[in-house]
């Protein structure tokens, strides 16, 4: 999926400051195929998320294609890093790569909150290939990329949001005045329906909702439901059309990738690119099991129909979409010239997966 251009222009970034930092332990200025390296992994999600799955199969790739060479060590939960600090700090070295979700970077990747925009698409397949299509092949998306510091190895389009409520909520009428947790431009899509949009972090959803503080949450994928035990605070679950709410990169420090030898880079990017395949095999089954514990807590769990859909979607009309214009044009970028390659892209590598929450309203 990737090509080698993505190699050399990284090399190149990195050259400037390869000879006064080192992010990897044990790495040399000239490194060679058998030089051990061990890179340090940040991620905030834990280690049976399904990308953590999908990751730790890369690691463990990675090790074996190597001969031993290189070593991915992961740090799972936030330990090392919060979710808002992994840009900041692969770019710096505080960790040598990173599980990355644009949300948090509004600021670093104003191009990339394109992928942030609500009701845009539900295919998270042809989002992940399309950002992959963007840095490519966009000079502007690119170079938004180079200026962060960090290589992304690969891109893939989060699961579709999902939202939990106290009371059932069929249509945009139904979350009117509730106070709904959500991130990104997503909140920005409740405040337009009417609700209360409530900024918190992910960890305290459930002490929220236990304590009544809100009566909902979104900006959730399905697969995150148990691992939260948000099923034991959440009555009603429902897929509202929201789709998918961000994208998010394995990505690599400059520093730490310049020190690698050209056979250690090849190795990795060989292995990134088979990574959203692999997530592909095991989401279906971590969802699954999410189902599972949803419907044994007697949640009802349902998807909008099309004209709910719609009418939300209606109402927020191009207001999101014009923010994130304003605020690429911002930057001196063409952001029309940009969301049509995006929208082309999105055709092109038009997909037909059934998500969990799909195949678990179906059950219900």
């Amino acid at each position: 999926m990737r090509q080698s251009s993505r190699r050399i222009a990284a090399a190149l970034a990195a050259a400037a400051v390869a000879s006064t930092a080192v992010a990897c332990s044990g790495a040399s200025a000239e490194p060679s195929a058998e030089q051990q390296v061990t890179l340090q992994f940040a991620s905030y999600l834990g280690p049976l998320m399904a990308e953590s799955q999908a990751l730790q199969w890369a690691f463990d790739e990675i090790n074996e294609r190597s001969d031993g060479s290189v070593t991915i060590d992961p740090v799972w939960e936030g330990g090392m890093l919060a979710g808002p600090d992994i840009l900041s700090g692969v770019s710096q070295g505080r960790a040598d790569a990173g599980f990355l979700t644009m949300l948090y970077n509004p600021a670093e990747l104003r191009i990339s909150q394109l992928g942030t925009v609500p009701f845009f698409t539900e295919d998270r397949g042809a989002a992940g290939a399309a950002f992959e299509g963007l840095y490519e092949s966009n000079d502007a998306f690119r170079a938004e990329w180079d200026a962060t510091g960090v290589v992304p190895m690969y891109f893939t389009g989060n699961p579709i949001a999902v939202m939990g409520t106290t009371d059932p909520a069929e249509r945009v009428a139904d979350i009117e005045n509730v106070s709904i947790r959500a991130a990104a431009y997503s909140a920005n899509a409740l405040e337009i329906a009417g609700a209360n949009a409530v900024s918190l972090a992910s960890p305290e959803i459930y002490e929220s909702m236990q304590r009544g503080v809100i009566d909902g949450w979104t900006s959730q994928i399905f697969d995150m439901v148990p691992v939260q035990s948000l099923q034991e605070v959440t009555n009603h679950i429902v897929e509202p059309g929201i789709g998918v709410y961000t994208i998010n990169a394995f990505i690599i420090g400059d520093r730490a990738w310049s020190q690698l030898s050209a056979e250690q880079q090849a190795i990795i990017d060989e292995v990134a690119a088979e990574v959203p395949g692999k997530l592909d095999e095991i989401l279906a089954g971590v969802e699954d099991a999410a189902c599972d514990a949803t419907l044994e807590a007697g949640v009802d769990v349902s998807i909008w129909d099309d004209a709910a859909k719609a009418e939300w979607r209606d109402m927020i009309g191009d207001d999101i979409l014009d923010e994130w214009r304003t605020t690429v044009e911002a930057s001196g970028a063409d952001a029309d010239a940009i969301l049509t390659q995006y929208e082309s892209l999105l055709e092109e590598h038009a997909t037909e997966q059934t998500s969990g929450v799909e195949r678990c309203a179906a059950r219900g």
